[in-house]
């Protein structure tokens, strides 16, 4: 299992249809994954829309029948209300989602995994009361040498 069939297992199971990067143009099919080999972190969920060859569009594909994937509000990159700690928020949640997703013989990987996410979400949360005593989330506490 590597990186984009966790993707794809997680676009399926969410009823998703592909990804989107929409300040590239750039959008891919749950059946043809990151066929540019350049999958990001940016990349947003969303869903299949067909463009009909006679409504206007502005992608360049307009008079062909075509489609785009429009990324959900929920996935969006609207920052409105995001603050510093908004990266480590979205860090801690992929992981849990990475965790989820690993199988079985994995369970000690996942495990790690969510111990950091627990560990970012807690130094998160002393950080937003002004505590600042925990210093900076490490994963050496979580792995055993």
């Amino acid at each position: 299992m590597n990186v984009i069939d966790i993707v794809a297992k997680y676009l399926r199971s969410n009823k998703y249809d592909g990804l989107c990067l929409p300040e590239h143009g750039c959008a891919c099919l749950l059946e043809d994954l990151a066929p540019c080999g350049e999958m990001s972190e940016k990349c947003r969920p969303g869903h299949r829309e067909i463009v009909d060859r006679h409504t206007p569009c502005e992608c360049g594909e307009s008079g062909e029948d075509h489609w785009h994937i429009v990324a959900d509000e929920a996935s969006g990159s609207d920052e409105s209300g995001a603050d510093a700690y908004t990266p480590l928020r979205r860090t801690a949640g992929n992981l849990r989602i990475c965790a989820a997703v690993l199988p079985n013989y994995a369970a000690s990987t996942a495990g790690v995994m969510i111990g950091f996410a627990s560990e970012i979400e807690a130094w998160v949360e002393d950080h937003e009361r002004g505590e600042t005593s925990n210093g900076s989330p490490s994963p050496h506490g979580l792995v055993n040498r």
